[in-house]
């Protein structure tokens, strides 16, 4: 990844939201991340390669949910799937970096006393806080531990809400991708007829569209490759061929253009 010296002479010592600036304008990353023409969101284009290629050297890992969680907590929202809004973080405008800050998890409160410092009456007198220490028991640290507790909950309560809102994308993509391929199949019953088609995929259309309902439009298509090694060849009139003299035969049958 080359180097951004602008943005490296602006954002001293870099932060999350600096580093995060510097690898989305780089040019040399732009068929893994990169700005949307108006410059307002970013979309990451290759999450795996991003992760593994870019990752290790700005952020110390390789893990992709881990960078989401980081855009949740600086109060990043996704807009679409991999593309992501924050209202000061802009194309060019490096000076508003720095108002961009982690929040603060909900229930959060300030650091409470140390139970080093004395009390208001002075160290172990009577004006010392009496949870600080009780029959040996160290009640600061207890709650420490407790707001630390506290912390993680909220933490994975957000990646719970980002999965969810993941998967609520990947559905209606899904659907939208079954809708497609049975729009493109009933236009191929229409031009080669049914039985053309379903020898071609070497099962029924609606076996083929039960496996894609089911397990995904990728998955249906990646058994039937499988299944049938050898993919058919459709001419215009229906007929099914395989193999180069097939195709030869098909192509003068049936006449220029009319071959799929």
């Amino acid at each position: 990844m080359s180097a951004k010296p602008a943005a490296a002479a602006t954002l001293r010592p870099p932060s999350f939201v600096g580093k995060a600036y510097a690898i989305i304008s780089d040019p040399a990353t732009d068929h893994l991340i990169c700005w949307d023409h108006d410059g307002e969101t970013f979309s990451v284009r290759n999450p795996e390669r991003l992760a593994a290629d870019v990752f290790p050297d700005v952020f110390n890992h390789a893990s992709y949910p881990s960078f989401t969680r980081a855009l949740n907590a600086y109060g990043f929202r996704q807009v679409a799937r991999n593309k992501w809004k924050h209202p000061d973080f802009r194309r060019g405008n490096v000076a508003a970096l720095d108002t961009i800050q982690r929040k603060r998890p909900p229930g959060k409160r300030p650091a409470q006393q140390s139970a080093s410092e004395p009390g208001p009456g002075g160290g172990g007198g009577p004006g010392a806080d009496p949870a600080v220490h009780l029959l040996g028991f160290n009640a600061q640290g207890c709650l420490q531990l407790m707001e630390s507790q506290r912390s993680s909950l909220n933490q994975l309560q957000a990646d719970i809400a980002q999965l969810k809102s993941d998967l609520v994308v990947a559905r209606a993509e899904e659907t939208q991708l079954q809708s497609t391929v049975a729009g493109v199949l009933s236009v191929l019953v229409n031009e080669y007829g049914r039985q053309a088609i379903e020898t071609a995929l070497g099962g029924s259309l609606e076996t083929f569209m039960q496996l894609a309902n089911a397990q995904g439009v990728h998955t249906a298509a990646s058994e039937w490759l499988h299944r049938r090694p050898t993919a058919p060849m459709l001419t215009y009139n229906g007929e099914v061929g395989e193999g180069p003299g097939a195709a030869d035969g098909a192509a003068a049958h049936a006449g220029p253009g009319s071959g799929f």
